[in-house]
């Protein structure tokens, strides 16, 4: 292990075993307005279990922090809290006044640890030793104080699956509304192949005994969510529950949408290539690349589109030439 890994495990506790259920995970980076309803829809949750909440911010330079030391300073139980630092972040573990059942587990970055993966270092003894994970980004909050414990109930009494997800609410300029879709209530790999229906705030996910992005697998671009969602399928089936209980955030000027036309297609098709290359060398499933192919190019031909609206022939081409190896 060498001395960077080290640092950045060095002094921190090592998490109880056989006595958090669920460990819930959010990563948050300058959503300082945002941030307490996040950690207001774990407090509410209602379970017969003990679950974790790891709330790590990012080095945020909007205040985040000390907003989220705030809120602790409220709503959790101060005087038994437990803290930690080192180099690279302190930590506040506490238990929630009014919940027993919380326990919000607090990382504050000392320095930004974007898509490097040391990161995870700080999260996966947790993860290990709980049965079930959930996930919600620091803008998204859960409104539903049986959320947890109804998917939770679900993965307990169904083994044949590994993922629950749930529907949630649009809240986009102050106005709240329904997702108009029309989910399955159960899918397998090859049709969330064809359609992914997951959104992050409501997934809930059994500990399958690996990472669900296998580590030693030379992906070629940053591996996102919807991976995730495929890789679980290998494992069981995906089953939704039409209910909402949680709220989506639609922010402007996001990270995804502030990004060049031609970035943004990276980042989209590049998701879709990890798959196709996962399931072309990795686990080979040819009906699954097929699949996968056809997604490519119909994600392609909206680029180009667009492109053609814009008047941008070298946009044009480029989706073009870029879209020929989901032909062969």
């Amino acid at each position: 292990m060498n001395n960077n890994v080290m640092n950045i495990i060095k002094g921190f506790p090592t998490p109880p075993k056989d006595y958090y259920k669920v460990y819930v995970r959010t990563c948050t980076y300058n959503q300082s307005v945002y941030i307490e309803d996040c950690l207001n829809g774990g407090a509410i949750q209602e379970t017969d279990f003990p679950f974790v909440h790891h709330v790590i911010d990012d080095a945020s330079t909007d205040g985040e922090q000390e907003i989220i030391k705030s809120w602790m300073n409220r709503e959790c139980d101060e005087d038994n809290a437990k803290y930690y630092d080192n180099d690279v972040c302190t930590i506040t573990i506490a238990k929630h006044r009014k919940n027993p059942n919380y326990t919000i587990v607090a990382y504050f970055l000392k320095r930004n640890m974007y898509n490097n993966p040391g990161k995870s270092l700080l999260y996966k003894p947790w993860q290990d030793v709980c049965l079930y994970f959930a996930l919600c980004e620091g803008d998204d909050y859960w409104t539903s104080p049986k959320k947890l414990q109804k998917q939770y109930g679900l993965l307990e009494a169904h083994p044949e699956y590994s993922l629950c997800h749930h529907n949630h609410l649009i809240l986009h300029d102050g106005r709240l509304t329904e997702r108009n879709e029309n989910i399955p209530h159960e899918q397998d790999l090859l049709s969330i192949a064809e359609n992914n229906t997951v959104h992050t705030l409501t997934m809930f996910y059994r500990n399958i005994g690996q990472p669900v992005v296998p580590q030693d697998f030379p992906f070629k671009y940053p591996v996102y969510q919807f991976f995730m969602n495929l890789r679980l399928a290998e494992f069981g089936k995906i089953v939704y529950i039409d209910e909402p209980m949680a709220v989506y955030r639609v922010n402007e000027g996001g990270i995804f949408s502030m990004k060049s036309l031609r970035r943004q297609y990276t980042m989209s098709i590049g998701n879709v290539i990890n798959m196709i290359d996962w399931y072309t060398k990795g686990k080979k499933r040819p009906d699954v690349v097929k699949v996968l192919k056809k997604k490519a190019r119909i994600m392609s031909k909206s680029y180009m589109k667009i492109a053609k609206d814009n008047s941008s022939l070298s946009d044009f081409f480029y989706f073009a030439r870029k879209s020929l190896r989901f032909w062969l």
